[in-house]
């Protein structure tokens, strides 16, 4: 909309309103008004005009009361009355008789703020009113919110008495019209009241959030918060005058808060309405003059420290000087150069405040009583700014759109030509990645093979009718391939972490099961040094967690182990309690403290390093690799936990191991726990079990520990050899191997899975010495009941085959 079209539009809404106001009324003559004529039904009626006027007077029937009339509405100062003038405090009482039409039995009497408390009576009988009137400053409270009841009259004339006192305010008497009507047309008017100010303070309050949006995502343009700023005073200034909706808001809001409220949102309107203008169209005022209405602003505020009959005399010095200053700052914009993006536009807006708020001046100085229009200038002001705040916003993101397009396509160029460099990096080092990978997978599988037949096949012997001679023997090489294999699973361990591929598992585990096996893995070893190993597990520590079973018990076993190997005398002591971290986090805290040899103070920095021996001589004594506690440092890390150590050489040595408390989802079922069942002989002689692997080692082993179960077993090499099997029977349980020549099992499984149905489909173990991938889910993902990892021990297969075929 062009700015001349607005100006013209908003000149006539005001010309509107003017006649309105100045069309055809009923006036009060000599204290008596005619409403014969009129009809309440289809509108209220005003009640201006002259009134009967009893200055110091709450008895206007006295015989000393003193009558003279005054035009209403209108304050009482400079009113001349006796010998003298009235002043703005004071007391007194208004008087008019009202003439009504007949047949309006039931009628309501609506009044908006009076000065500064009223109490209306008709007929000589009290209705009500607003604060408290007295003839004193302590006998009188104010308040000025409208105020509206509902009466009956048979008779065809009221007198109507308004007694109003002040001592509170610059000026005193009855600042608004009382409205007479119906209940229907009285309401009416007020809901056209507060619905205009609802609709504007709702207006206002967007902008108010639109802006700070603005703000919040841009914050180098300061108009947006600017103008929020002026929307917020302006919204704040609409609420605590006219219908006073803060009260609604706010119904314990007294005078003296929603007052000072409505004068400092006057106070700091104007200088913000000019900040706005200085941060949209730069150099429109000198930046000394806007801090100069700042600083009145300011002194203006500090008079609202003391009671309202002070600050309430500021109104009208400073509508005098936010008047010139907003003259000044207007003549300045219609000098400002036209062709500036905007400026039109805000030209036409200002003019538009300027003419309504004059209005409103005036009306507040009682020069001009025809109706306060200041609120509809202050909205066209705000959405004229609204539209230029945010076409300007617009625009500037619009310029760093296309600044950013053009540094983005000056990047491309020189992403471009370093690509292709990066690309042959990246492909040197995905390449490497991948050798690194496979080389761990073919190393875990052709060392992790032949130990599982080793360990195996002793475990079996063990089992077995040996004599003395033989037992110690096959308890050596137990002990020497239990040794070998730990050594390998450190160096495999330590290869995983150093390509990032070892996981941490998260599934409900027994915790305590977790502590108990491993303790109980070590009670043989320490107690043939003449060691104890105490566990104690205090009483509010969980049974059961969310978390990773074999991390946890490689995590215990590499530091037990460290416990009982550096230790000769004494004992072991693991304390287990749940503990607050002091970022208020659940932990667990584990404790392992012995008795041994300690760690030298200068060398416990090493203590977590990997390949690091913290004594030569130690080294030569007890072995190691020195992995293990560089391994437990990154399983802790993984866990989101922490590891720490407290030594004194000589003494001992204590452990401190905190990780996060995740409590278990289900506690009626767990998962990782060991089971103490046995496979019993006979007991599932009906099943059929195929074995599928190339390794022939493998095969006898699993074919020993099913024929000592009376578990008859069929034998396939490779994936393919298994598939055929299938085509000529059925097998309720495969271990299959995954990788064979010809075809490998992971083909294999996924063949007989498709050809089986619902009802006759074969639980399927995964055998495999990949140490890269150890999480269940993964295998199960596809296609394979559960997963062995190679090396396994008989009593693994016994425990896992049981529950396999309780299931089925």
């Amino acid at each position: 909309m062009k700015p001349r079209i607005s100006i013209y539009l908003l000149g006539l809404v005001g010309l509107l309103q003017g006649v309105s106001s100045l069309s055809a009324e009923p006036v009060a003559s000599r204290g008596v008004i005619d409403l014969r004529a009129t009809d309440l039904h289809a509108e209220s009626a005003r009640l201006k005009g002259e009134w009967a006027f009893y200055w110091k007077n709450f008895q206007p029937d006295s015989a000393d009361a003193r009558r003279t009339y005054i035009s209403a509405p209108k304050s009482w100062n400079d009113v001349v009355v006796g010998n003298g003038t009235a002043g703005g405090a004071g007391f007194a009482t208004y008087r008019l008789k009202v003439l009504l039409p007949d047949h309006v039995p039931l009628l309501m009497v609506y009044m908006k703020e009076q000065g500064t408390s009223a109490q209306l009576l008709i007929n000589g009988k009290e209705i009500g009113g607003r604060g408290i009137v007295g003839n004193s400053p302590e006998t009188s409270r104010p308040d000025t919110v409208p105020f509206s009841a509902i009466f009956h009259s048979d008779a065809s004339e009221l007198t109507i008495d308004l007694k109003v006192s002040n001592f509170s305010y610059r000026k005193g008497g009855m600042w608004n019209p009382l409205y007479i009507g119906t209940p229907e047309s009285i309401g009416r008017r007020i809901d056209e009241a507060r619905s205009i100010e609802i609709f504007l303070g709702g207006i206002l309050f967007i902008m108010v959030v639109y802006h700070l949006g603005l703000f919040s995502y841009y914050h180098s343009e300061k108009s947006s918060l600017i103008f929020a700023g002026f929307c917020f005073s302006l919204l704040i200034r609409l609420l605590t005058t006219g219908q006073r909706l803060w009260v609604d808001i706010f119904p314990d809001t007294g005078f003296q808060i929603y007052s000072r409220l409505e004068f400092l949102s006057w106070f700091f309107s104007v200088p913000l309405g000019l900040h706005c203008v200085v941060s949209i169209l730069p150099g429109v005022v000198p930046k000394n003059f806007l801090r100069l209405t700042y600083l009145l602003a300011i002194v203006y505020s500090l008079t609202l420290l003391g009671p309202s009959s002070l600050y309430s005399h500021t109104v009208v010095p400073s509508q005098i000087i936010y008047f010139v200053c907003f003259s000044f700052a207007l003549i300045s914009l219609m000098r400002y150069k036209a062709d500036r993006p905007g400026a039109l536009l805000f030209l036409a807006s200002a003019l538009v405040l300027f003419v309504f708020t004059l209005n409103d001046i005036l009306y507040t100085l009682e020069i001009v009583r025809i109706r306060e229009i200041g609120p509809f200038g202050i909205m066209f002001f705000i959405l004229c700014q609204a539209l230029f705040v945010s076409r300007r916003f617009f625009r500037i993101f619009a310029e760093k759109e296309e600044l950013q397009e053009k540094a983005n396509l000056e990047l491309e160029k020189q992403v471009i030509e370093r690509t292709k460099d990066l690309s042959l990096a990246r492909d040197r080092a995905e390449k490497a990645t991948e050798a690194q990978k496979t080389f761990l997978a073919t190393v875990s599988h052709e060392i992790r093979t032949p130990m599982n037949g080793i360990i195996v096949m002793t475990e079996l012997l063990l089992e077995s009718n040996l004599s003395s001679e033989q037992l110690e023997s096959i308890k050596i090489i137990k002990q020497s391939g239990t040794g070998l294999m730990a050594l390998i699973n450190d160096i495999l361990d330590y290869s995983k972490i150093a390509a990032q591929k070892m996981e941490i598992a998260s599934h409900d585990i027994d915790i305590r099961g977790v502590l108990s096996n491993a303790v109980d893995l070590f009670r043989t070893q320490a107690s043939r040094k003449g060691l104890l190993i105490d566990l104690i597990v205090e009483p509010d520590f969980p049974n059961f967690i969310k978390g990773d079973a074999l991390r946890y018990q490689q995590v215990f076993s590499n530091l037990l182990a460290n416990a009982v190997k550096f230790t000769d005398r004494g004992k072991i002591v693991f304390h287990c309690s749940p503990v607050m971290s002091p970022s208020e986090r659940k932990m667990l805290h584990f404790e392992i403290t012995d008795t041994g040899i300690g760690i030298p103070e200068d060398r416990m920095g090493d203590l977590f390093q990997k390949f690091v021996q913290l004594d030569s001589s130690s080294s030569r004594k007890y072995g190691g690799t020195g992995l293990g506690l560089a391994i437990v440092a990154e399983i802790v890390n993984l866990m989101g936990g922490t590891v720490r150590a407290e030594s004194k050489e000589g003494e001992g040595t204590r452990f401190i191991v905190e990780t996060p408390l995740i409590n278990a989802d289900d506690t009626s079922t767990k998962i990782n726990v060991p089971e103490k069942d046995i496979l019993g002989h006979g007991e599932f002689s009906a099943k059929k079990v195929l074995i599928a692997d190339d390794d022939p080692v493998n095969r006898l082993m699993l074919t020993r520990i099913f024929a000592q179960a009376g578990i008859h077993c069929v034998q396939a090499t490779n994936g393919k050899e298994a598939m055929d099997a299938f085509d000529r029977d059925f097998y309720d349980l495969v271990f299959m191997d995954l990788e064979m020549p010809e075809m490998d099992g992971l083909t294999s499984t996924k063949l007989i899975n498709a050809k089986a149905t619902a009802a006759g489909k074969p639980r399927i173990v995964a055998c495999t010495a990949n140490v890269l991938i150890t999480d269940r889910q993964y295998y199960r993902d596809l296609g394979f009941y559960d997963f062995v990892s190679k090396p396994f021990t008989p009593n693994q297969i016994r425990l896992l085959v049981r529950r396999a075929f309780l299931e089925i």
